[in-house]
C-alpha cells in the first residue's frame, strides 16, 4: 500500500513540474490567488487567508495552522503573500519537490502508514493535512491527471482502511470519512466547473444575401445582440465554448446605411442599420471541434476575417462594423480541461465514490439519522444508487391533501391511499393567472454592470406557458413524516425554554392561498422556488422522482444542500431551454423548522451543516443583504424530505 501511494505521488510530482510553463496554468494559479485576495489589492494577508479557509472548515483550519502557512509562504516576512511567493509556495523553486506536492507526498504516505499500523487517530491527522493542501488549491492549479491520481490513491486507502474504521471509535472514524469527502468534493467541484456553461446558445438572423443579426445568450439570460432578433438558434452543449471565429465580409451595396454605436472596447464605430447586413458568412468553432456555419444563400462574398481566443479563454462577444467582424471579446475559463480529460477524471471520481459511499453511509447512520440522511443527499447528488438502511426508513404516510384531485390518481383505495402513486394535474386558467401574478411579483430584473449598459439585454419578465400540480404519494409521505418530526422537535424545544423565531413570510406565501394551498405554520413551512435540470423536468411524473438528483446546479456557499429562493428570477438564471424554447422551475413546500440565520459573506459551512444534521437546527437562512446589497436570500435544507415539489412551471423569458 505504501509503495503504491509513493508511485502515485511520484506521478503527481512529474505532472506538477510541467505545470508552471503552461499559459493556461498561469491563469489558473492567478485565479486561485485571487480567491484568497478578496479585496483585490494584489496581496493575501492573514485575515483574508483565514476568512477563506475557515469558510471551508473552521475545525480543520485553526489560527495556528493558518499562521504556519503564512510563515512558510511569506518569504520576505512583510506579513503578506505576493503572487510570486504564492507561486513558489505552490510549485517550489525549480523541481516542484519543495512546493505543496512535497507536503502532499508526506501526508499521503503517512496516511498509508497509519492505515497499515491500524492507528485511526494518526490516520485522521494525516487526512486533515492532506485535505488542507487540497483546500489551498493544489488540485485546481495542477493538471487534471493529478485529480486522477488522487482518486487512485483514495481508492487504495479506503479498501485498506474500511475494516479499521468500522471497528474503531465512531467519532474519529467518521471524522476520517469527512476528510476523505472534503478531498473528493474538491475534485467534484472541478468537474462541475469544467462542465459549466458561460454561453448557452448562439442566434443569427439571415437573409438570402447576408447575415443581418447575431446574438450571444449567456446562461444567466444576458444577451449581446447586433441587428435583428435571431431567426435561428444553435445551443452549445455542456462544457462547450466558442474559441474561434471566421468568415467573410458582406458585399457593399449603394443602399447601405450606417449609424454609430459603441464597440466592446467603448469606442464609437459605425455599425449596421436595422436592415443592413453585418457579415456575409460566419463560422464559429468550439473547443470540442464542432463548427457552427451560418451562411447566406450567396455564400462567401468579401474580405475574410478570423479571430481566436487565447489559450484558456473563450469568446463572449463579437463586434461588427462596415459589414464585417472587427474583433472579439474573450473571458477566462478557470477550468479548461479537454473533453477526454473530463471523461477520465469523472470515471475515476465515480469509481472512488462508489467505493467510498457504503462506508460513509454506514458510519453516518451510526452517528444519527440526520447525519445519515445528509450522506444520502450527497450520494444521490453524485448519481449514486444509495439507500438508507432498512431500520432508518420511515414508513409513515400523511393524509391526502384536500387540494389534490384524487380522480387523477384513480381514486382512493380501501386503505385511503391513492390507486395511482403519482399524477400531474394541469392548473385551470384561473389558477394559471394567479401563478403568473406570482411570477410577476417575485421577478426582479438584475442590474447590468456599468460597462455593459447599452450593450446587453436582460430578461424583463417570465411568461408562464403551462403549469401543473404534482401529486406524488411517496414524496408526500416522506414530507409529511418529516413535518411531524420537526413539529415535535420544535414543541420540545419550546417546553425546554429554547427560544427561536419563525421567519417573516417570504413573498410567495400569502399569494398561494388563492390556489387553496395552505402550509403548516407550526413547522415553519414556506413556499419557495427551486431550480430543476432539464433531465429532472422530464422525470417529475415518475414515481421515484427525487429532488436530490433533479435539481439544477445548486450553490456550495452553505455546503451541499437543497437551495431555494423567494425570487423566481434567481432560479431562472440556473435554467436551460428545451427544444420547444421552454424553461422549467419548481415551486415547493419547504419545511424550515428552527432556522440558523447567517449573515457572513463566507460562512463556516461545515458548522452550518453540523448544526442542521447533528444539532438542533433544521435549515439555514443565508442573509447577506446588509453586507452585500442586492444579494438575494438563500434558504438551504439538508434533508430532501423537508421539500415537497408541489408545482412544476414551464415558461419563457421575455426581453425588451
Amino acid at each position: 500500500n505504501k509503495g503504491f501511494i509513493q508511485d502515485v505521488v511520484r506521478a503527481m510530482l512529474s505532472e506538477a513540474t510541467k505545470t508552471p510553463e503552461k499559459p493556461k496554468a498561469k491563469y489558473e494559479v492567478m485565479d486561485q490567488f485571487q480567491r484568497f485576495d478578496q479585496n483585490g489589492d494584489g496581496v493575501i494577508d492573514k485575515q483574508e487567508l483565514a476568512r477563506v479557509l475557515k469558510h471551508l472548515d473552521a475545525n480543520v483550519w485553526s489560527d495556528q495552522s493558518i499562521g504556519q502557512i503564512m510563515t512558510v509562504a511569506d518569504t520576505n516576512k512583510d506579513g503578506k503573500i505576493q503572487f510570486d511567493e504564492f507561486l513558489e509556495w505552490i510549485f517550489g523553486k525549480s523541481d516542484g519537490r519543495s512546493g505543496v506536492m512535497s507536503k502532499l507526498e508526506h501526508h499521503m504516505t503517512a496516511a498509508s502508514v497509519a492505515c497499515d499500523l491500524e492507528d485511526p487517530d494518526d490516520l485522521l491527522e494525516q487526512l486533515q493535512g492532506w485535505r488542507q493542501y487540497v483546500d489551498m488549491g493544489c488540485l485546481r492549479v495542477l493538471p487534471p491527471e493529478c485529480c486522477t491520481k488522487t482518486c487512485e490513491a483514495l481508492v487504495r486507502l479506503i479498501l485498506n482502511s474500511s475494516k479499521l474504521l468500522e471497528s474503531s471509535a465512531l467519532r474519529p472514524a467518521y471524522g476520517c470519512c469527512r476528510q476523505i469527502r472534503a478531498i473528493l468534493q474538491a475534485v467534484e467541484q472541478l468537474l462541475d466547473e469544467s462542465s459549466r456553461q458561460h454561453i448557452q446558445r448562439i442566434g443569427v438572423s439571415t437573409s438570402r444575401t447576408a447575415i443581418k443579426g447575431f446574438t450571444v445568450e449567456r446562461s444567466d439570460g444576458l444577451r449581446y445582440s447586433t441587428g435583428p432578433l435571431p431567426t435561428q438558434w444553435e445551443p452549445l452543449g455542456v462544457g462547450e465554448r466558442v474559441v474561434e471565429v471566421s468568415g467573410t465580409a458582406a458585399a457593399v451595396t449603394a443602399a447601405s446605411s450606417r449609424r454609430g454605436s459603441p464597440a466592446p472596447d467603448g469606442r464609437r464605430t459605425s455599425s449596421p442599420a436595422p436592415d443592413d447586413p453585418i457579415v456575409g458568412t460566419l463560422t464559429l468553432v468550439t473547443n470540442l471541434g464542432r463548427k457552427l456555419d451560418f451562411q447566406s444563400a450567396l455564400g462567401a462574398q468579401g474580405t475574410p476575417f478570423q479571430f481566436k481566443a487565447p489559450e484558456g479563454e473563450e469568446i463572449e462577444q463579437l463586434s461588427f462594423s462596415n459589414r464585417t467582424c472587427t474583433g472579439v471579446k474573450t473571458v477566462p475559463v478557470v477550468v479548461s480541461w479537454t473533453t477526454q480529460q473530463v471523461t477520465t477524471v469523472r470515471r475515476d471520481f465515480q469509481k472512488i465514490a462508489k467505493c467510498f459511499w457504503p462506508l460513509l453511509l454506514k458510519l453516518a447512520f451510526k452517528m444519527g439519522p440526520k447525519y445519515g440522511n445528509y450522506a444520502l443527499l450527497e450520494g444521490r447528488r453524485l448519481g449514486l444508487d444509495v439507500t438508507a438502511p432498512a431500520a432508518a426508513v420511515s414508513t409513515a404516510v400523511g393524509k391526502v391533501p384536500s387540494c389534490w384531485d384524487v380522480s387523477a390518481m384513480g381514486g382512493l383505495g380501501p386503505s385511503g391511499i391513492p390507486t395511482i402513486s403519482v399524477a400531474g394535474v394541469t392548473l385551470s386558467e384561473a389558477d394559471a393567472r394567479h401563478m403568473q401574478e406570482l411570477l410577476n411579483m417575485t421577478f426582479e430584473r438584475f442590474s447590468l454592470p456599468p460597462d455593459e449598459v447599452g450593450k446587453a439585454k436582460v430578461p424583463i419578465a417570465l411568461q408562464l406557458v403551462k403549469a401543473s400540480r404534482l401529486q406524488n404519494w411517496n414524496c408526500w409521505g416522506g414530507y409529511s413524516a418529516r413535518i411531524a418530526e420537526i413539529r415535535e422537535e420544535l414543541a420540545t424545544m419550546s417546553r425546554d425554554g429554547c427560544s427561536f423565531q419563525f421567519l417573516s413570510d417570504p413573498k410567495t406565501s400569502n399569494h398561494m392561498e388563492a390556489l387553496s394551498s395552505s402550509l403548516d405554520d407550526e413547522s415553519n413551512s414556506r413556499w419557495l422556488f427551486h431550480a430543476i435540470s432539464m433531465e429532472g423536468s422530464k422525470a417529475v411524473l415518475r414515481e421515484d422522482f427525487d429532488i436530490d438528483t433533479a435539481g439544477a446546479e445548486d450553490g456550495m456557499l452553505y455546503g451541499r444542500g437543497i437551495y431555494l429562493t423567494e425570487w423566481c428570477s434567481e432560479v431562472d438564471r440556473m435554467t436551460c431551454e428545451d427544444e420547444e424554447g421552454l424553461r422549467c422551475m419548481l415551486l415547493c413546500r419547504t419545511t424550515l423548522g428552527r432556522v440558523w440565520r447567517d449573515e457572513a459573506l463566507l460562512p463556516d459551512k461545515v458548522n452550518l451543516i453540523h448544526q442542521c444534521t447533528g444539532g438542533e437546527y433544521h435549515g439555514v437562512l443565508g442573509d447577506r443583504q446588509e453586507k452585500s446589497p442586492g444579494c438575494a436570500r438563500d434558504f438551504v435544507v439538508y434533508d430532501r424530505n423537508q421539500v415537497y415539489p408541489e408545482f412544476v412551471l414551464w415558461y419563457r423569458r421575455v426581453y425588451d
